[in-house]
């Protein structure tokens, strides 16, 4: 399916080519040409018309063991069995975002609607569960939350303050994707 894409890009820059999820290429775009250049560990956050999350551990992808989703052989987003602290908690939350994402898509494209005030609470939540489980040195938020962010990190910033004892620590690790297209990155990543 993504051969052919892939021919064409290798035949336009002759670089080695690797298709896979959006999230993932983000990761991997900040990691190598972005804001988290000599980091080890980050996770990424993505809220757009769907919800993503990725880490990257020991400068890995974090992904499906083999034969365990649709795409065999793809790289892929964190899987729910990775998740060994508050598992239920992380598919709760998930699905809290996905609802907000398609119930509300107009008011999303307005940063001073209330909706934004629950997305970044629940968004604080999902932040600690990934700290929790994986310590990153860097969290990254994209699509709308990177667009937004000054709008969300009040938010965020107050759940994480009230509900998790290492608050101000994971606060300070928080940054915007420099990306304001994860699906345009999603497309390809070029590394040296």
């Amino acid at each position: 399916k993504g051969g052919r894409i892939r021919d064409i890009i290798f035949k336009r820059f002759r670089k080695p080519v690797y298709i896979d999820s959006d999230i993932n290429c983000l990761m991997l775009g900040e990691m190598h040409h972005g804001s988290c250049k000599e980091r080890k560990h980050l996770a990424c956050i993505s809220f757009d018309t769907n919800i993503k999350t990725g880490g990257i551990i020991n400068n890995q992808l974090c992904v499906y063991p083999k034969n365990s989703t649709k795409e065999i052989d793809c790289l892929s987003e964190f899987q729910y069995s990775s998740i060994k602290q508050y598992p239920e908690s992380y598919k709760y939350t998930i699905d809290e975002l996905e609802y907000f994402a398609r119930t509300y898509p107009e008011e999303l494209n307005d940063p001073k609607h209330e909706v934004w005030e629950n997305i970044g609470i629940i968004t604080g939540r999902l932040i600690g569960i990934l700290f929790n489980n994986y310590n990153p040195e860097v969290i990254v938020l994209a699509g709308n939350l990177s667009k937004f962010f000054e709008t969300v990190m009040d938010s965020i910033s107050t759940y994480l303050n009230i509900f998790h004892r290492s608050g101000k620590d994971i606060i300070s690790r928080i940054i915007p994707s420099n990306n304001d297209n994860i699906r345009a990155l999603g497309a390809a990543v070029l590394i040296p």
